[in-house]
């Protein structure tokens, strides 16, 4: 079995609940709008927005975990927001996040870029792309 569809069995098993452990890793250091700004601020940030119950998300985690052990390697800041727990942050940034997931670059004068623009698959390579692309 392939190891996407073991996590989305995962997803929808665990404990009759639809939520995912696979999140409980992400570490959530921004959790206001204060803090995405911040984050963006110095070099900008790439900033991926999911929901933890959504599971278009929870398929992308493994490319996320590859692109984050390369965070060294980039200026810019590499942030994973759960969105259904920090409201505040999806409402501020508004229409900007139609659905989940949503890969932006946020510059550091707050200008976002959006991945699905790019209509690349939702790679470790093509997230790598994208960051070289907009990162100054």
């Amino acid at each position: 079995m392939s190891q996407t569809i073991s996590r989305l069995l995962q997803f929808y098993t665990f404990r009759g609940k639809p939520t995912s452990p696979d999140f409980d890793d992400f570490k959530d250091t921004v959790t206001t709008p204060k803090d995405l700004k911040e984050a963006a601020k110095k070099h900008g940030a790439l900033v991926w927005f999911y929901a933890h119950r959504c599971p278009h998300c929870v398929v992308v985690i493994p490319e996320w975990e590859k692109l984050q052990g390369k965070a060294d390697l980039y200026k810019s800041n590499i942030v994973a927001i759960d969105c259904a727990k920090h409201e505040k942050i999806r409402d501020y940034m508004g229409d900007k996040i139609p659905g989940f997931p949503t890969f932006l670059y946020i510059d550091r004068n707050f200008n976002t870029t959006d991945f699905a623009d790019e209509s690349l698959p939702r790679t470790c390579n093509n997230f790598e792309a994208f960051l070289r692309k907009h990162e100054k």
